[in-house]
């Protein structure tokens, strides 16, 4: 009777601990989820600002190349009003316009250096030729 009490005592012991088991696992596995969930949410938002942040570089990118296209066009203008300005200067006629290298122009010797925060405005420029035009000879210049 001894040996059947045993029994029975250990197999409600070997009952308990698989129940704690089970709820030990359950509870480890409610952690898990719980932290997947976190997870998975911190994941969405680093995907959100990730695609943010490509809508801004390439919004920053178009905005670089129209900034260039700029530069160019105002680097072609300073570039004729320094041929009208020579011009005027020397009262020869020019037919042909070479081409000149792009890069760095000093503005007193007919180029344009890259001054960080300097920038000559499109309406300074215009103002520029348009002076230095009205002052040519009649007969006008070809370039």
């Amino acid at each position: 009777m001894e040996t059947g009490l045993e029994q029975e005592r250990l197999q409600q012991e070997a009952e308990l601990n698989l129940k704690v088991k089970k709820e030990e696992v359950q509870a480890q596995l409610e952690k898990v989820r719980a932290e997947l969930e976190v997870q998975s949410q911190e994941t969405a938002r680093l995907e959100s600002s990730c695609k943010a942040l490509e809508r801004l570089l390439c919004q920053s990118g178009k905005r670089l190349q129209e900034k260039e296209q700029e530069l160019e066009q105002l680097t072609k203008e300073l570039r004729q009003v320094n041929l009208q300005q020579f011009i005027q200067q020397t009262g020869t006629k020019v037919s042909v316009l070479p081409a000149q290298p792009t890069g760095d122009i000093d503005l007193e010797c007919g180029s344009l250096k890259r001054l960080g925060s300097s920038r000559l405005l499109p309406s300074d420029l215009r103002a520029l030729q348009s002076r230095v035009s009205s002052s040519l000879n009649p007969e006008g210049i070809y370039v």
